[in-house]
């Protein structure tokens, strides 16, 4: 068993972060086609986007539901990692508080 447990808290809040973003991005695919749509030539390349995009619809659907259920297991486990290290400090600080009646601090065992 490892001698410590370190968590990255500001990476799992930056990933969180991330997948917001990408969710928000994969779900504007359909404005992004719109408003190249003069700039993509041929009119067989918007009719391809279109059909790809129109058919993408269910895929799409499972992928932002997936990230919103990753988004919110991550939130979930910095929030607890946060709690239990606020109740580990709690109880050291407690152990270390000197015993009533005077002498020293107790120790940690």
């Amino acid at each position: 068993m490892a001698d410590q447990l370190v968590v990255d808290l500001d990476g799992l809040r930056t990933l969180s972060s991330t997948l917001t973003t990408v969710t928000n991005d994969l779900n504007a695919t359909r404005k992004v086609i719109e408003a190249a749509r003069g700039d993509l030539g041929a009119a067989e390349v918007y009719e391809a986007l279109d059909s790809f995009e129109n058919n993408w619809d269910d895929g799409r659907g499972q992928i932002d539901k997936n990230m919103k259920a990753m988004k919110e297991v991550l939130d979930e486990s910095v929030k607890a990692y946060e709690q239990v290290d606020g109740e580990l400090d709690r109880q050291l600080r407690d152990q270390m508080k000197p015993a009533s009646g005077g002498g020293s601090p107790q120790k940690a065992q």
